[in-house]
């Protein structure tokens, strides 16, 4: 009897784009959590308190990721992730009016659909890369 060679799993990719978007999926996966959490338990406290660690996390590291990569699509997506995070930080370091933190719930709910969609697109663009070889 002839055994067959087992398969591996093989990326149609550098291994740096690959680990920074695995990075990238974890820090989405985290601070969607973290939104979730916060949304479920009545915090809108998006723009009256000080931006959290993973919010400047996501901003400062995707930020640097957007302009390392090539690919356009990549670059939009990544793009529509960081309109909340870069927002959030400069709109509290500028100060924000009370009108925008009134509008906090319904920015937040829209925010953790961009982020649903960006999970859901990160493992979507590692499923039309990953091969059995």
């Amino acid at each position: 009897m002839s055994e067959e060679p087992k398969k591996t799993l093989a990326l149609d990719t550098d291994w740096i784009t690959a680990t920074l978007m695995a990075f990238l999926f974890l820090v989405l996966a985290l601070y969607g959590g973290f939104a979730v959490w916060r949304f479920t338990q009545g915090r809108f406290y998006v723009f009256t308190h000080a931006p959290s660690w993973e919010t400047y996390l996501l901003a400062v590291y995707g930020t640097c990721l957007w302009f390392m990569l090539k690919d356009r699509w990549t670059r939009t997506l990544l793009a529509l992730i960081l309109v909340g995070p870069i927002v959030r930080v400069a709109l509290y370091w500028l100060g924000s009016p009370a009108a925008l933190r009134a509008a906090a719930p319904g920015f937040a709910f829209l925010h953790l659909g961009i982020i649903a969609l960006a999970i859901v697109l990160l493992v979507s663009w590692f499923r039309k890369r990953a091969k059995l070889v």
